[in-house]
């Protein structure tokens, strides 16, 4: 008979799930972004369910080109507040590719070309513990200028087909950004795990929402994650 170990996955591709950290656990990542870039992240779980990151990163780190660094750094807070429905709330100040001033749809800001979570609910549930799925809302709290709408919608779905292997796939409408058009934002991945480390191959936008404003398409990144305990 088999019988899957049940890790519990703080993010899908983009978006958080409704899961967080145990106490005295640490999860280290490492991200690759579409143009060269690379985004560190370190989590810490300070008590069972409640964790705090930070990362750090900037463009063209990989490749040709003067390296660009963010000019801030990111900051992770999460907190699961129910088991069964999960339930989880939390800030994500990270965004992901370029820092610059985008304008699209007559709309102008400074920031990550995918803008940050923000301020999130997220909710969901497992499926005998090999389904993950969650969905939830945000708002971006350091990206959006006045007048500008802060809030989009989200959700993701994890699927454990052996010990080592997993499907991922997520969705956000990108309501907060300009440079989007309907139908939204899909992402799948695929998930290898190893004893403590996992590698995902990830498969961005693959409506090319962004493509009528930028020379955007469908992108590949790739994420390393370790995690272990203090």
């Amino acid at each position: 008979m088999l019988t899957l170990i049940f890790i519990a996955m703080t993010e899908f591709i983009d978006c958080p799930t409704p899961d967080a950290l145990e106490r005295a656990q640490i999860e280290v990542k490492l991200r690759a972004e579409p143009e060269g870039g690379l985004v560190g992240y370190i989590d810490v779980g300070i008590l069972d369910n409640f964790l705090i990151g930070v990362s750090y990163g900037g463009e063209k780190i990989i490749g040709y080109g003067k390296p660009r660094f963010y000019p801030r750094i990111g900051t992770q807070i999460k907190y699961k507040l129910w088991e069964k429905p999960k339930i989880a709330i939390g800030l994500d100040i990270q965004g992901h590719e370029e820092w610059a001033t985008h304008s699209a749809n007559g709309i102008e800001y400074e920031g990550y070309f995918i803008k940050s979570k923000g301020a999130y609910l997220v909710a969901g549930s497992d499926f005998k513990e090999i389904i993950t799925w969650g969905a939830g809302a945000n708002y971006n709290l350091t990206e959006t200028k006045k007048g500008q709408n802060p809030f989009d919608i989200f959700g993701g779905v994890s699927l454990k087909v052996t010990e080592e292997f997993s499907l991922l796939a997520e969705y956000y409408l990108g309501l907060n950004q300009p440079q989007m058009e309907f139908p939204g934002y899909l992402s799948f991945g695929i998930r290898f795990k190893y004893e403590d480390i996992s590698i995902e191959l990830l498969f961005r936008d693959l409506f090319s929402c962004t493509k009528k404003y930028t020379e955007k398409t469908t992108n590949r990144t790739i994420k390393i994650v370790y995690r272990t305990y203090l």
